[in-house]
């Protein structure tokens, strides 16, 4: 897996570069009744699931109401839908992650 190059850590402000999609190691994990391709970082402070995608497992009433802004490249920004926790299985071993929901487009 390439290596994500961060700049100093700030707890209000992330940034971080993204190899092309072509060379992301993705699993398949099952959320909910879904099976969806995922990307696994273990060293990411920051998880991420689409909106159309989290509707299939989580009912809006439990996200979180705090918005994060996240920054990309060219100062582009988006806003999260809010978060929730997760627990999940992957090769037989359990994990909880924090997901925050970002707009499907």
């Amino acid at each position: 897996m390439k290596e994500i190059k961060r700049e100093k850590p700030n707890p209000q402000v992330q940034s971080c570069s993204v190899p092309p999609q072509k060379e992301l190691h993705l699993k398949n994990i099952m959320l909910g009744n879904e099976i969806v391709s995922a990307l696994i970082d273990t060293d990411s402070t920051v998880n991420l699931i689409r909106e159309d995608v989290s509707t299939k497992i989580v009912d809006y009433s439990r996200l979180s109401k705090i918005n994060t802004v996240l920054y990309g490249l060219g100062q582009t920004e988006k806003v999260t839908k809010g978060s929730f926790e997760y627990d999940f299985v992957l090769d037989k071993d359990q994990y909880s992650l924090t997901l925050h929901v970002v707009p499907t487009k």
